[in-house]
């Protein structure tokens, strides 16, 4: 047997230092996740994951709600209150600014307009047309712009030709249907539903100010 040998100090230095550099390399993964409830900003373009599902979606760069993105807070700059969309068909909406915090509803409603009324880091405070209110993440919300009909029970309203009271008439919408806006100028926006194209006034709309243009 062959007897065993005492290592020089600077081997036995650059052994133990390789033993550290192969446990951190295993502890990594867990460090980079950061907290639960936060992520690092996600490029544009890029696949977003869902903080809470985990699975990835992407992000169209036009369709943001984050312009600009990558602050480090996750705050956005943007004007309050505002309205924006939903990205996803399935979102909830917590409590409080977190996962930490418990579901209060889940949306079912792909693109669905809300109306965003504060901010803490990446977790926006909404509220939807019938005046429910609170947190989702920021992943979860789209800048494309949607609204739905408003009215009476039993009533409609006229998708007209062109933005005039007299116009061809297009299609007839009943309340609460979901029309996706394609420009919105003085009175009136033009819209489209269910593959129909047409203006609608603007006081028959949730999910647009008053005074608001869309281009």
């Amino acid at each position: 047997m062959r007897p065993m040998k005492r290592l020089p100090p600077s081997r036995v230095w650059l052994a133990s230092f390789t033993a550290l550099l192969l446990a951190a390399s295993f502890a990594m993964p867990a460090v980079s996740q950061g907290l639960p409830n936060e992520r690092a900003p996600t490029p544009r373009g890029a696949a977003a994951v869902d903080p809470e599902s985990g699975t990835a979606e992407t992000v169209a760069p036009n369709e943001s709600d984050e312009a600009p993105r990558g602050l480090p807070s996750g705050q956005s700059n943007l004007p309050l209150p505002r309205f924006a969309s939903l990205r996803s068909g399935e979102v909830n909406m917590r409590t409080g600014p977190g996962v930490r915090y418990p579901v209060d509803w889940v949306f079912h409603r792909r693109a669905l307009p809300i109306e965003i009324v504060a901010e803490f880091g990446t977790w926006r405070k909404i509220r939807d047309e019938q005046g429910a209110e609170g947190w989702v993440h920021r992943s979860m919300l789209s800048g494309k712009r949607t609204a739905i009909t408003i009215g009476t029970a039993n009533s409609s309203q006229i998708l007209r030709r062109s933005a005039e009271a007299d116009a061809a008439a297009v299609a007839k919408l009943e309340p609460g249907v979901l029309v996706s806006i394609l420009e919105c100028d003085g009175s009136w926006c033009r819209l489209e539903a269910h593959g129909f194209r047409g203006w609608l006034p603007r006081k028959g709309l949730w999910g647009v100010k008053d005074g608001e243009r869309i281009k």
